[in-house]
């Protein structure tokens, strides 16, 4: 006490029995209520902007990175014998760090509205086509059970992760922001007779949609499957593979040049040895005539 005295000497002392002190007991009261009336406020704005849309309510709400509504279940795909796991329609993709911010901005009072959504990460550096990411295809083509669990830190980190919207969910985004959303969007549709993918549009097949650099080629068409009395083309992620015969490739090429280096380098030698060699019969030959004469 007697320090606090000597740093705040007009201070007043107030006994335990006392309590706290009510003005300021209000004035903090005071300021909570006010801030959670804010909190509350936006909160309601930013629900009632979902609200009218049960398209952006299912989103937002939503874990498994698809349409559970959309899914045809495996007992369907068990008896069809398609392993294709969403029923016909047309559908979109986004990344998931976008529509992580989007769910974020919904429950937080605080976090910022998210940007437009922009697909253009999407599309190769190379050619500027569109890039599947491969646990899509592993998904679509039934080779995996959900479409975001079960992914390794080195599946996430080298390509980019991407949730399946429908168009009605697609659009209700899109509605948000007018016409600010990006230019660039990928969609595919699944045929009602044979349940096979059709991609809005052309995709690259040169560039690899599981790599950073996006520069080595992943999928490699090894021939044509007979599922359910129709041919589908089946892909294959062959990234060691094609790694393991890249690599030989290169060794191949690196040898290539290291012996033809060595080859023209010998050859040079060759032609300037005897270069020096014919120049010195020249010599030799003017000497003896000059010595003749």
């Amino acid at each position: 006490m007697q320090v606090l005295r000597t740093y705040y000497p007009q201070s007043r002392s107030l006994k335990t029995k006392h309590g706290e002190c009510w003005h300021c007991c209000d004035s903090f009261h005071l300021a909570k209520e006010e801030a959670q009336r804010h909190c509350a406020t936006i909160k309601q704005a930013r629900e009632a902007e979902i609200g009218g849309s049960p398209a952006l309510s299912q989103l937002s709400a939503r874990r498994v990175g698809f349409p559970q509504h959309m899914a045809r279940g495996d007992a369907v795909v068990e008896m069809t014998k398609l392993p294709m796991p969403l029923m016909p329609g047309l559908y979109h993709l986004l990344p998931k760090s976008w529509l992580k911010t989007f769910r974020h901005y919904i429950r937080d009072h605080q976090a910022p509205r998210p940007v437009a959504p922009d697909s253009t990460c999407l599309l190769c550096d190379a050619h500027q086509l569109p890039l599947v990411p491969p646990h899509v295809m592993s998904f679509l083509a039934g080779e995996r059970g959900t479409l975001l669990q079960s992914m390794t830190d080195e599946e996430k980190a080298n390509q980019t992760v991407c949730e399946i919207l429908t168009i009605d969910e697609y659009e209700a985004v899109a509605s948000m922001y007018g016409s600010t959303a990006g230019d660039f969007n990928l969609s595919f549709a699944i045929e009602p007779d044979r349940l096979t993918v059709q991609w809005g549009g052309e995709r690259c097949l040169e560039c690899d949609p599981g790599h950073d650099s996006h520069v080595r080629r992943v999928h490699k068409q090894i021939g044509h499957k007979q599922v359910g009395g129709h041919k589908q083309v089946a892909y294959k992620q062959a990234s060691h593979s094609h790694s393991h015969k890249q690599s030989g490739h290169t060794s191949k090429q690196v040898g290539h040049k290291q012996v033809g280096h060595g080859h023209r380098q010998t050859q040079s030698s060759h032609k300037q040895v005897g270069y020096k060699q014919t120049g010195h019969k020249q010599t030799n030959h003017t000497t003896s005539k000059q010595i003749g004469r």
